[in-house]
């Protein structure tokens, strides 16, 4: 926590790539860097729920004494997002299809601020309550 994260979108894609970092100063830490193709999937819409899952458990011994069981915890993110409706089954294709990969889920709220989950999609509930746009919502559940 309070680390910033960057994500550049504006690297044209090329064969072959080298990105050098340099650091000046010092408690200057890179946790991972990824790279790799993006894709816009509709408009985000106002509402973006970022929280997280604290999977600790309590179990109890033999005598009934509860003892606390760390696990992680795990962001979850839901993206509340609008798409032209000849395309939602083009963006619902390409989300199933990203099932058991994860990736970087980035979602611009606004005013340069860009939240991100790098995680696996865990659903995704389409409305079809209007003639030319889909709503729908990608639930991302962040990786450990």
């Amino acid at each position: 926590e309070g680390y910033p994260e960057f994500v550049d979108m504006d690297i044209p894609p090329f064969d072959d790539l080298t990105i050098t970092v340099t650091f000046n100063g010092t408690n200057i830490q890179v946790g991972e860097v990824m790279v790799g193709l993006s894709r816009t999937i509709g408009t985000l819409l106002t509402g973006v729920q970022d929280g997280t899952k604290n999977y600790t458990d309590q179990e109890f011994d033999t005598f009934g004494k509860p003892k606390i069981v760390e696990r992680p915890i795990v962001n979850q993110t839901t993206f509340p997002i609008a798409v032209a409706k000849d395309q939602a089954f083009n963006v619902k294709r390409f989300l199933n299809s990203l099932r058991a990969t994860a990736a970087i889920w980035v979602g611009d709220t606004g005013g340069g601020f860009l939240l991100t989950t790098y995680g696996y999609v865990e659903r995704v509930p389409m409305v079809y309550d209007n003639q030319s746009v889909v709503k729908y919502q990608i639930k991302v559940r962040g990786s450990i």
